[in-house]
């Protein structure tokens, strides 16, 4: 049984990683405000930690003119993270969630987007960028199942 009461997901005895559902994944995506976009920026992965919300299937960035938004042109996928880990109990978990990436230029949807409240840590990030979710997964390693030293 997981800690929140749920049943386990699949484990994988041999690693001890349990497969977490799409549900799941959806909630602890919604619970956590800082992640990891990954983009393809002049044929190269770019790694970008980020502010962020969920919107439903969509992940929700604010950002300012430069790398990123370029990056993230319409069109192109990218890939998002978000983890915790404990390790002091070697346990923790991983959602990685991969789709379209847009700007979003829309005044009316960038009416919806504000009221998500979504308030980067550095500033002047005034141009928005949605995810949109096509593929989702994520894995949670439970104590006790790491490699012996």
């Amino acid at each position: 049984m997981r800690p929140d009461g749920g049943p386990l997901g699949p484990i994988d005895e041999a690693t001890g990683l349990e497969a977490i559902d799409r549900e799941e994944c959806l909630l602890l995506l919604s619970r956590e405000y800082v992640g990891r976009l990954a983009l393809v920026d002049h044929d190269r992965p770019s790694i970008f930690p980020v502010n962020y919300r969920l919107d439903g299937q969509r992940i929700v960035i604010r950002t300012a003119a430069g790398t990123k938004l370029a990056a993230a042109g319409t069109g192109r996928w990218g890939a998002f993270e978000v983890d915790f880990s404990d390790r002091m109990a070697h346990q923790g978990w991983s959602v990685v969630a991969s789709g379209p990436v847009a700007e979003i230029t829309n005044h009316d949807e960038i009416s919806h987007l504000e009221t998500l409240q979504l308030r980067p840590w550095a500033g002047g990030r005034d141009r928005w960028i949605v995810l949109i979710i096509e593929e989702l997964s994520g894995r949670r390693l439970k104590a006790g199942h790491h490699e012996p030293r």
